[in-house]
């Protein structure tokens, strides 16, 4: 639970940084590639450390590659949400994720998740709807981007829980970090632009912050279970509310500020639960 408010916390921070290089009109393909050439070289150069190049075997090359198949898409999409939404609300739609994560711990892992918990799930979408408020006239097309991301995130997570089973973290860290380089790279013709001094100190701090953030995040989901360590991620709202007003001075609407209450509450709802109950009726 620690590495995963520990992550929770790198990769909050690491929001913010990569909204302030948005608003400098940096490209995301252009952040992402950037970031996971200096946290894909950190990572080589910290093999001679973890044994050699063995490290890297693995019998699942095939699912490493669907997971960043399907995880590429969640920077993507939503670090394209913080041009457009303030950073607590697409923050807090992307906490879709714990929802995804609990309905596809059944479905994947093999997990139980009674009634209760589905009730919370069940509640947790309707805070995310009330926070993107479709159908009225403060709703961003944008909105859809953090669900997007939250359900390719989930994913991830899904997918690192069965990989850890037989994989080390720091080989999901690699491959993960590895194979969405090549993708943003071979992308990144498209979107090149040169980067100013202060530019390139914020990617540095951006990846800094990702390679941190993946490692807590990878061991934690590797050692605990998914219902367990999944609300923690909750601390997010907390970063992305105070540090959207401090930099941007974003204030939630009254309507926001209600989502965040009731997706809060569910997520909460979720990790008391399964504390407390090894089955749910």
């Amino acid at each position: 639970m620690l590495f995963m408010l520990f992550g929770i916390s790198f990769l909050a921070c690491m929001d913010s940084v990569v909204k302030t290089l948005l608003d400098l009109n940096v490209s995301v393909i252009e952040i992402i590639a950037i970031r996971g050439w200096m946290i894909t070289s950190v990572l080589l150069l910290s093999l001679p450390f973890q044994g050699g190049f063995k490290v890297l075997t693995t019998r699942h090359i095939k699912l490493h590659l669907l997971r960043t198949g399907i995880g590429f898409f969640a920077p993507l999409c939503f670090f394209l949400s913080l041009k457009y939404l303030p950073i607590a609300d697409a923050t807090a739609i992307f906490f879709c994720t714990t929802f995804f994560m609990t309905a596809g711990s059944v479905f994947i892992l093999g997990e139980q998740v009674g009634v209760h918990r589905w009730s919370a799930v069940a509640v947790g979408f309707i805070g995310v709807l009330i926070v993107s408020s479709p159908g009225s006239e403060s709703f961003h097309p944008a909105s859809i981007l953090p669900l997007l991301a939250g359900a390719a995130y989930a994913g991830i997570l899904l997918s690192g829980r069965l990989l850890t089973r037989t994989d080390s973290p720091f080989k999901l860290v690699f491959y993960f970090n590895a194979f969405n380089t090549l993708i943003a790279t071979l992308l990144l013709p498209f979107f090149w632009q040169p980067l100013s001094l202060d530019m390139f100190l914020l990617m540095l701090l951006v990846s800094a912050l990702a390679l941190g953030g993946y490692l807590c995040l990878t061991y934690a989901i590797s050692i605990a279970p998914i219902g367990v360590i999944a609300p923690i991620e909750y601390i997010a709202l907390i970063w992305a509310t105070i540090l959207g007003y401090v930099f941007w001075q974003e204030i939630p609407s009254s309507s926001a500020w209600l989502g965040m209450a009731i997706i809060l509450s569910a997520g909460l709802y979720i990790m008391w639960r399964e504390s407390h109950f090894t089955s749910d009726s």
